[in-house]
């Protein structure tokens, strides 16, 4: 008489119920993790100065261009890798400029990615207008303005 009973489902058994919960639970156990992972990540990265983007994340050089050098600069607003491209024979600055799609203002941001989740920013800080090599700058974007 004072017995509780759980209601059947439509196939006659409360197991599908209990397997959604289930189901639930691990998935917000899943993103949660993943959050904190993000975070920690995001935090070490912002907090600490000497980070730099991988490799990967550089501009393809266009076909014919020749990387002259590359080095990595630190200072107060972070770190920054900066890559001196040499166009082709017969090239000006501004072919493997708008190859790599730094036309226009000369800047773009490739948003994050799961492995490294971070804004990086690639642009040329001098333009290209009139010159006979690039310099191309690649860093973390800050969300925090300066």
């Amino acid at each position: 008489m004072g017995e509780s009973r759980q209601a059947p489902d439509r196939d006659g058994s409360g197991s599908a119920a209990r397997s959604r919960s289930w189901m639930g639970w691990i998935a917000l156990y899943l993103v949660t993790l993943y959050l904190i992972w993000y975070l920690s990540y995001a935090a070490i990265l912002f907090v600490s100065e000497g980070a730099l983007p991988p490799t990967w994340r550089d501009p393809a050089i266009p076909a014919g261009a020749e990387v002259a050098s590359v080095t990595e600069r630190c200072d107060n607003g972070g770190c920054r890798r900066e890559i001196r491209v040499v166009p082709a024979d017969g090239e000006d600055a501004e072919d493997p400029a708008v190859e790599m799609g730094l036309d226009g203002d000369g800047s773009r941001s490739y948003g994050w990615r799961p492995t490294n989740p971070a804004s990086v920013e690639v642009f040329l800080p001098y333009g290209y207008r009139g010159k006979t090599s690039l310099r191309v700058v690649v860093q973390y974007d800050s969300p925090f303005p300066y």
